[in-house]
């Protein structure tokens, strides 16, 4: 009889969550960290689609997911007055020909049905995080922050573009480029929009939207400016103060915005970087998710989370020998992940720089909306 694998994995996002899931189903002992005393409430809505629809159908979470998705139906870039400048069409517009086999969701509210449904499968710990590892030839003795110390099979960094356990195994390999922008998000509770619409409003280098979410509002900003050095990513002040200062003086709503967002105590602040290791696995620790690979601008980088970790669990479930499921894996999930090239696009086209651009853009959305 196969002794049960004990498998750690640092960090309770997407990516995280969905292999704890995978690898529960398969008779692993699974413990999944959480550096965070609780689960993020903000985060912009996401899309599960493709393969990622399989994956969550198998997981019996549809229904669920589809209950918690946003209604917006359509994007329109409005301008300083509010006048609509253009119009896109969402997944929920079934006017728009995108296939009803997406899902657009916010990113918190994934995470949640993701949480609900590991939690009689997995040992799940917030506020707890890896201190060290110490690789031997059966096993990893893993030292957490709370002093704790366990023995496991195998190391899972599912941590995110920062992620801690890729430092502590081999981030001497990886190279994270920055691409130019920073996003942030924050949720805004009885901020006055329409329930169906998301709006965008764009000033050379700098963008602010609002969505609908699922009843309460998302406010995102996203804006170049270069890389602030040593930026403590966990300072809540620090993030609303970098935002203050990059939309001062901005047109449309933003002054509103901006006072609900320094009222906020959840704002979510990030650069956006590509990180690419040539090697997903050192020895018995492996990367899924961000740690692994690079961001996504459009929505879509959640649906590679899933699919990369159901893709992982399904090959280390295949087989004993983790070095080969860690290579397979690679070999499966790397061709489908954005390149910095594809993300700089999308920055290109949501963030334009110069107003010609910004003019060019909407031109260009004009054109395609009235053809159809």
């Amino acid at each position: 009889m196969m002794e049960t694998r004990r498998v750690l994995i640092s960090g309770a996002g997407i990516a995280g969550v969905t292999l704890g899931y995978w690898l529960a189903r398969d008779g692993f002992d699974v413990t999944i960290l959480e550096r965070t005393q609780q689960q993020r409430s903000s985060g912009n809505p996401v899309d599960i689609r493709g393969e990622a629809m399989s994956v969550v159908a198998k997981m019996g979470l549809l229904d669920e997911l589809r209950a918690s998705a946003t209604t917006a139906r359509r994007a329109v870039i409005v301008a300083a007055d509010g006048s609509a400048v253009a119009r896109m069409a969402t997944q929920n517009d079934v006017g728009s020909g995108r296939s009803s086999e997406e899902i657009e969701i916010p990113r918190a509210d994934l995470v949640g049905v993701l949480i609900r449904s590991v939690a009689s499968k997995v040992d799940l710990r917030w506020g707890e995080s890896i201190a060290s590892l110490a690789p031997r030839d059966r096993g990893v003795d893993v030292t957490l922050t709370s002093g704790a110390e366990i023995t496991v099979d195998l190391v899972i960094g599912a941590d995110g573009v920062r992620s801690h356990t890729r430092g502590l195994a081999f981030d001497a390999d990886a190279r994270r480029t920055y691409l130019g922008l920073y996003i942030a998000t924050t949720r805004a509770p009885d901020l006055a929009v329409l329930p169906d619409e998301v709006q965008i409003y764009n000033e050379p280098g700098r963008m602010v939207s609002v969505h609908p979410g699922t009843g309460t509002p998302i406010i995102a900003y996203m804006f170049h400016r270069p890389e602030v050095a040593r930026f403590d990513y966990r300072d809540g002040d620090a993030h609303r103060a970098l935002v203050a200062d990059a939309f001062a003086g901005g047109g449309w709503r933003t002054a509103e915005l901006l006072e609900r967002t320094m009222a906020s105590d959840d704002v979510f602040l990030d650069a956006i970087a590509a990180v690419r290791v040539p090697n997903w696995s050192n020895g018995r620790v492996g990367l899924v998710g961000d740690a692994a690979s690079s961001v996504s601008l459009l929505g879509n980088g959640s649906s590679k989370a899933i699919i990369g970790a159901h893709t992982l669990a399904a090959e280390l479930a295949a087989t004993t020998d983790h070095a080969h499921a860690f290579r397979r894996y690679q070999q499966i999930h790397q061709p489908k992940v954005s390149s910095a090239t594809a993300v700089r696009l999308g920055a290109r086209f949501l963030v334009p720089r110069h107003r010609l651009d910004l003019a060019l853009r909407n031109r260009a959305l004009r054109a395609v909306r009235s053809s159809a």
